[in-house]
């Protein structure tokens, strides 16, 4: 299958910024250690983008999935943004875009700081997904 990119455009208004807050606020108080990503990844515990505090729909096609996380590389917020076609990923300038608003502003080309990769959502049914992950903590 081709990886097409949505052509959707980006809104973002000053609610949803209020809103994204609130989901940053939320993920800070609900920190996933690496036992718990284990049970995820073994089907044991329902991953974050199940759970409604972390998630935020953008008006026309985003939904974005925030959390913070313990992976062997150190403590990392994790935001994977996906759109309404499962065949497609979300547009790359979107992305970028919506990492600004969560507060994610490193160099995405530096692996020391950040790391962005397309993948096949396999933990929940959305499909296609782009996830940037951004080093808090390294360890």
């Amino acid at each position: 299958m081709d990886k097409q990119k949505s052509l959707n455009p980006l809104q973002i208004t000053e609610e949803d910024t209020k809103e994204v807050k609130k989901v940053v606020q939320y993920a800070e108080h609900n920190k996933y250690n690496i036992e718990m990503i284990k049970e995820i990844m073994d089907g044991k515990r329902e991953p974050a983008g199940l759970n409604s505090e972390h998630v935020k729909f953008f008006h026309v096609d985003y939904r974005v999935v925030y959390s913070i996380e313990e992976h062997p590389m150190g403590w990392c917020r994790h935001l994977s943004v996906s759109v309404s076609n499962k065949d497609r990923y979300p547009n790359p300038a979107a992305v970028q875009r919506i990492m600004e608003v969560y507060g994610i502003t490193v160099d995405i080309n530096n692996p020391e700081e950040a790391f962005v990769y397309e993948e096949k959502d396999n933990y929940t049914p959305i499909g296609q997904q782009v996830n940037a992950i951004n080093i808090i903590t390294k360890y």
